[in-house]
């Protein structure tokens, strides 16, 4: 025993097999880890876009298309407009098990096909609304917005969590590794 492990001898004839066995448990083991924090960076990074992504809860028929809006897919971004859901989470993302694999890692995009999408991110609202949008809870009319931008995501909610990506890196290495 060395430094309180098992010390194993290896016959010269067979170091060629015992190497190949260390390296498989390594790879593997690297593999895994590294799957481990991509899904762990994936989840805080698309999970922060969807949590920062306004409701529009002013229409119950439309509450939540923005948020719910948000799509998770691989290899290309996804067509879909998702599901109208106002209270959605990071941790309803359904992340790949596998994203790293011996042959490479698997692309993963976060997409939102809804039009206005662009809209709430970069400004476009009138800078000095008139009337506002009709709030059918209330029956009437509310400012929503200011300067051309959302009252609810003034910075937007991509470029201001891609600008912390390196943070979300160190943030899921350091909870898995």
């Amino acid at each position: 025993m060395r430094g309180g492990k098992k010390t194993t001898v290896v016959e010269a004839d067979k170091l060629g097999q015992a190497l190949s066995d260390i390296l498989e448990r390594f790879d593997k083991q690297t593999i895994k880890d590294a799957n481990d924090v991509t899904r762990e960076y994936a989840k805080n990074m698309f999970g922060t876009i969807i949590e920062k992504t306004p409701v529009g809860d002013f229409d119950p028929d439309h509450a939540g298309t923005l948020k719910g809006g948000w799509v998770l897919s691989t290899g290309s971004p996804s067509k879909s407009k998702g599901t109208p859901d106002p209270t959605r989470t990071r941790n309803s993302l359904k992340i790949p098990q596998k994203i790293v694999t011996k042959k490479g890692t698997k692309q993963l995009f976060l997409s939102n096909n809804h039009p206005y999408v662009g809209v709430v991110e970069y400004g476009g609202y009138p800078a000095s609304p008139v009337r506002g949008t009709f709030d059918k809870r209330t029956g009437q009319y509310q400012i929503r917005s200011s300067g051309g931008f959302s009252k609810q995501a003034p910075n937007g909610m991509v470029r201001t969590t891609l600008a912390k990506r390196k943070r979300f890196l160190e943030v899921a290495a350091n909870k898995v590794l």
